[in-house]
């Protein structure tokens, strides 16, 4: 008779009480008990390391806890074990996304919305990514593979118009967010966004109309209040246009575009030498006030480079552009008075 001991086996009924756990653990993670649900998902874990749900969902609890890391590392895991479940995929992008793996993320949600063709949800996510990569074409044609599968989907209908702004294509964006928001409520974002597709079509009574209704959603969005605050001041409502800016400011202090935003609005007609002067003392983009001398494209953007040397405290370079534009206008003048026959 051998002595030998024979190996340990798993009884079945070790897997039978792991996916009763598992199920539990489900449950405490469905009701947002997290602590638990990671204890349960551990303790299966124990019982069958390779257990794919449990590593996904678990994967999936990192990413809630900000661990995006440990999240991607458990879903990855979870992917090799069960290649075909389009949820793994997907959030293993979302982890990748929010870990600013852009790239990876990208291709992720390719395989989630090739695994789950009827879905507008990866293919969404994938035009955000893409967005964010500032790769903007490639990112329209994902909404507008979406849109193939839901022509209403108000989501993508609403990013979809931020590829196209990007594109500098804004009547077709306004066009996308109109359509977007035939399906209420709306948001704040959607109509932020339609209102900086009428700014930039110099449409600025519509876009403050736009603007004022993204407020009733959300009163304390800082990029709401700041492009409210140029669409004020380009209908010279000056006073106005200061309050939403220091609103904006409030939200986000130190924001460089709202500073110089701010001093075009502080340089309405009879405040532009006192503007000049005590910009100086605040470090704020003091030339600005010689954005309202012309219109010109190349002086304008002079302005914003000045300006950005004064928040940078560059104050030697801010200043060279200052005097260079001042020559310029200087020249501009006596070249126009020399024309009038007046020099």
């Amino acid at each position: 008779i051998s002595t030998r001991r024979r190996p340990p086996t798993r009884s079945p009924i070790d897997v039978t009480d792991a996916e009763q756990t598992f199920r539990e653990a489900a449950e405490f993670h469905r009701q947002g008990l997290l602590p638990q649900a990671e204890r349960l998902y551990r303790e299966v874990l124990r019982q069958v390391p390779d257990h794919a749900d449990a590593l996904h969902l678990l994967g999936v609890l990192h990413a809630q806890n900000k661990d995006y890391a440990g999240a991607v590392t458990l879903i990855e895991r979870a992917a090799a074990l069960a290649p075909s479940n389009p949820a793994i995929p997907y959030n293993l992008a979302n982890a990748l996304r929010d870990l600013g793996r852009l790239e990876d993320a990208a291709a992720a949600y390719g395989r989630a919305a090739a695994l789950m063709p009827d879905s507008t949800l990866a293919l969404n996510n994938r035009g955000a990514v893409l967005y964010a990569l500032n790769r903007y074409e490639d990112a329209l044609a994902e909404y507008d593979r979406a849109l193939t599968l839901d022509p209403n989907d108000a989501a993508v209908l609403s990013n979809r118009g931020n590829a196209l702004v990007a594109l500098g294509r804004n009547e077709d964006a306004l066009a996308s967010y109109d359509k977007a928001l035939a399906m209420p409520p709306g948001t704040a974002s959607l109509w932020t966004n339609r209102g900086i597709a009428q700014y930039r079509l110099k449409q600025f009574a519509a876009s403050l109309a736009s603007l004022d209704a993204a407020t009733m959603f959300d009163a304390n969005r800082a990029d709401t209040l700041f492009h409210r605050g140029n669409a004020l001041s380009e209908l010279k409502r000056y006073d106005e246009a200061l309050t939403a800016l220091d609103a904006s400011l409030t939200i986000k202090p130190d924001e460089p575009d709202t500073l110089v935003s701010r001093g075009v609005a502080l340089a309405a007609p009879g405040a532009a030498a006192l503007f000049f002067v005590s910009a100086l003392s605040t470090g704020l983009a003091a030339c600005v006030v010689l954005s309202q001398i012309t219109a010109s494209t190349a002086e304008h953007d002079g302005v914003h480079l000045a300006g950005s040397y004064f928040y940078l405290n560059q104050i030697r370079s801010a200043l060279i552009v200052v005097e260079t534009i001042f020559i310029f206008c200087w020249l501009f003048e006596l070249f126009f008075v020399y024309l009038c026959g007046q020099f």
